[in-house]
């Protein structure tokens, strides 16, 4: 690490949503679809299937 950078422990309580989020997560059909592919399928990389 660099002499200029610092970790942080945070808990899971201290994580808030903020207004325009650049990575929110909708939790609809389309992310229901999402979730079942990877059931059936797994996850695929450019290292192979993960």
């Amino acid at each position: 690490m660099a002499e200029n950078e610092m970790l942080t422990d945070v808990t899971l309580t201290q994580i808030r949503d903020f207004l325009h989020h650049p990575y929110l997560v909708k939790d609809d059909e389309s992310m229901d679809e999402l979730v079942e592919s990877i059931k059936e399928r797994g996850l695929f990389s450019s290292q192979g299937l993960l």
